[in-house]
């Protein structure tokens, strides 16, 4: 069973963590967006304005979900976001 975890989010975070998952199209199949990678643009202090904007553009859904495994410990990680109106 995965461990879910609800992370605070900010909509900041949320854009970058989109454009991340959109970039998926981008790669050779079966290669995706990791959880370091996901971990590291999400954690950080100050994730790119351009990145941002071009994930807010972009945007469609009003929820989204993850279930990522983590390559360093085999856990399996769930990731959920609800979209504010707002956003």
């Amino acid at each position: 069973m995965p461990y879910k975890r609800h992370l605070p989010i900010t909509p900041t975070q949320l854009a970058t963590f989109l454009a991340l998952k959109r970039s998926q199209s981008t790669k050779a199949e079966g290669e995706g967006v990791t959880v370091r990678e996901i971990r590291r643009h999400l954690l950080a202090p100050k994730p790119s304005y351009a990145y941002t904007l071009a994930a807010l553009r972009g945007l469609e859904k009003k929820s989204l979900a993850m279930n990522e495994e983590d390559e360093e410990t085999g856990l399996s990680l769930w990731f959920s976001w609800s979209i504010p109106d707002a956003v």
